[in-house]
Order: C-alpha cells, then structure tokens, then sequence
C-alpha cells in the first residue's frame, strides 16, 4: 500500500507520465480555452478575479489579453451614432431591435401517449388514496393521543 504520510511520496504518485504532461499542456494552450479564459477576462468585474485570470492568460499564452470587444449593441450605437439617420435622427435601441433576427423558436415537446397519460393519472390517483388513509390515522391518532398510530404500527 503506498505511503500518503509525506508531501514527496504523494508528489511522486500523482505526477504525470511524458505523455499525458503534454495532453494536459495541449489542452490548457487549445484554442478553446483561449477563447474561454478571455471570454471569462471580459465578462469579469472584480479587479482582484480579473488580475488571477489575466495572470493565467500571460502564463499560458504570453502577452496581455485583448481588449474585450464591444457588445453587438454597441458596436451597432457606436457606427450608427457616429452618422445622422435620415431626418436627422440618431440610432437608438429600437433601430437595433429592429435590426436582430429573430431566434429559432423551438418546436413543441412531443405529446406523450394516451397510455403513458392514463398510467400517471392512475398513479396519482393510487398516491392518493394512501395519502387519505395516513390522513385518518393522523387524526385517529390525534383524537386517541398516539393510541391510533400504534396500533396500526403493530398491524404492520
């Protein structure tokens, strides 16, 4: 049985093979992390948070990481507030909300089947019955101070 008793024996029972160091080391410098760690530097709005991820940005990917790009709404403000609109008037959020596409709207859940629908009300309808009768030994129980409830305790 290995000794966990010492810092170097748990040190060198967890240690990576050569081969899975460099999975971990592909991983952690992918392109997917990269795109969640800035992410993650962006939408952060604790400064002490922001500095331990944009440490972790430096150490795996050297340099600062970028500036966080404006949202589609501003980026939309910014270029159209920058020109007048026809009439005169500036963009405002209603010309963006025109602007969006609309979302894919997600088809209804299939229905279950009239089989399926009659067992649950047959179960519920089971549910209910016990749930009535502990209810009348409940308050058999209460009228005969506990008497009640062991006696049907002793019945089984």
């Amino acid at each position: 049985m290995a000794d966990y008793s010492r810092e170097g024996n748990l040190r060198q029972i967890a240690a990576l093979s050569p081969s899975e160091e460099a999975a971990s080391l592909a991983h952690e410098t992918s392109q997917r992390v990269r795109l969640d760690l800035e992410q993650a530097i962006a939408a952060e709005r604790d400064p002490a948070k922001k500095a331990v991820l944009l440490g972790l940005h430096a150490r795996d990917f050297g340099g600062a990481a970028p500036e966080a790009a404006p949202s589609r709404l501003g980026a939309f403000l910014s270029a159209k507030g920058a020109t007048e609109q026809p009439g005169g008037s500036r963009a405002s959020l209603s010309d963006f909300l025109d602007n969006l596409q609309p979302a894919a709207i997600a088809p209804a859940p299939k229905s279950a089947g009239l089989l399926r629908t009659a067992g649950d009300i047959a179960l519920k309808g089971a549910q209910g019955v016990v749930g009535l009768g502990e209810s009348v030994v409940g308050l058999a129980d209460l009228a005969t101070g506990g008497y009640a409830g062991r006696g049907m305790a002793a019945i089984g």
